[in-house]
């Protein structure tokens, strides 16, 4: 599945809610994998962290019904990273997405920005 968040001028011209636009992509794509495998539901995963923070796509999930277990248990981000470490998990330390707010609102985000920021990340990790 492949999706085009670039192609939307809403995500592209980086406005300070351009998550929500990201996330409507995903999850119009996704809901179109669930329904051709016979789901009733698209899960993500947001945390009770996740609602003291500005998140314009919780706004987008919460449109689309998506299911959000790990907030729904009442798990913070700290007790998913402790879980996920003793669990041998290799996310345990990864980032939600690729980290854009490195790119100034306002500023177009292009394919080559985004390249950039994750080549800059890989960098930094290794």
């Amino acid at each position: 599945m492949q999706t085009n968040e670039l192609d939307n001028l809403n995500f592209a011209s980086n406005p300070p809610d351009r998550c929500y636009y990201c996330k409507t992509e995903l999850f119009t794509k996704l809901f179109v994998v669930a329904k051709e495998h016979g789901l009733n539901y698209v899960i993500d995963g947001s945390n009770c962290d996740d609602e003291r923070d500005f998140r314009p796509g919780m706004r987008a999930a919460a449109e689309f019904h998506v299911r959000s277990p790990l907030r729904e248990a009442g798990l913070t981000k700290e007790e998913i990273r402790a879980l996920s470490k003793e669990m041998n998990l290799p996310t345990w330390d990864k980032p939600p997405c690729l980290p854009l707010h490195q790119v100034p609102y306002g500023t177009l985000i292009t394919r080559e920005k985004i390249t950039r920021v994750a080549r800059a990340e890989k960098f930094l990790a290794d």
